[in-house]
């Protein structure tokens, strides 16, 4: 890398990095005498960062040149009050989440509105993703059990493993509908937690939308009065909705439906 730096720069020129990672190419420009700027939303690498940089040697015998510790700066978008950076595995929770985040939150789905959940391909820019994420929802009940857990694996992000603070389970806040009491595979595709597509009815998301709230308070307690405004707004208008859907949909209740996929619950 230091040869790739001193063929692409001359000394004294300034580098930027927008994804400088645990900063290895600051690394490299102090000891061939460059400036850095490093950019990544990742605190845990910044500070690794960091600390690299800090414990550069203050001389490199074979340029005779002095090394100023820190002289390669690494600046990063949390140092700088950056938005909160939330992940979720379903487009409806990642508009959810910034209903409620507002302008303190950075929100991303990592699959479209047109996909199945079911049947997701880990790419590399969903590694990506949730290496960046300071929260990560998801459905849950077993629904992206064919991809999701590659890409925590990969991901290799402490805050949003199972168990931390920005790992969000939506189904654990919901009542769970349609789970078979004896699970077998005769039955056909069935999923032995309950019935995973509960986000196509509007009734679980006065929970989901409590579970997002509370979380992002543990995560950036700075924006508690700031989320809080924005929960009990969003409350107040999904409430008043809920009864107007009711309202609307008295003309045809009792009507028989027939569907493809136990998809509306």
């Amino acid at each position: 890398l230091e040869r790739i730096v001193r063929a692409a720069s001359a000394p004294g020129d300034v580098v930027l990095d927008p994804f400088c990672g645990s900063g290895t190419t600051g690394v490299a420009c102090a000891l061939t005498g460059r400036n850095f700027v490093g950019i990544d939303l990742n605190r845990d690498y910044l500070e690794v960062a960091r600390k690299r940089l800090l414990d550069l040697p203050g001389e490199r015998p074979e340029k005779g040149e002095a090394i100023k510790r820190g002289q390669a700066r690494v600046s990063g978008a949390k140092a700088a009050q950056a938005k909160l950076r939330v992940v979720s595995t379903l487009p409806d929770f990642a508009a959810l989440a910034d209903e409620l985040g507002g302008q303190r939150v950075q929100t991303e789905s990592l699959i479209r509105p047109t996909q199945d959940p079911h049947f997701v391909d880990a790419r590399p820019s969903m590694v990506v993703a949730v290496n960046r994420a300071d929260l990560l929802i998801h459905i849950g009940m077993g629904l992206e059990v064919g991809w999701l857990p590659v890409l925590l694996r990969q991901a290799r992000n402490p805050r949003v493993q199972v168990g931390g603070n920005g790992y969000l389970d939506a189904s654990s806040v919901i009542i769970p509908m349609e789970v078979p009491a004896r699970p077998d595979r005769a039955m056909g595709d069935i999923h032995a937690q309950g019935n995973p597509h509960y986000y196509t009815s509007p009734m679980p998301f006065l929970a989901i939308a409590q579970a997002i709230h509370e979380r992002l308070v543990v995560i950036d307690p700075e924006g508690r009065d700031y989320y809080r405004g924005r929960y009990d707004d969003f409350r107040k208008r999904f409430t008043n909705k809920l009864a107007e859907w009711h309202r609307r949909l008295q003309a045809v209740k009792g009507t028989q439906v027939v569907v493809y996929h136990l998809s509306w619950v």
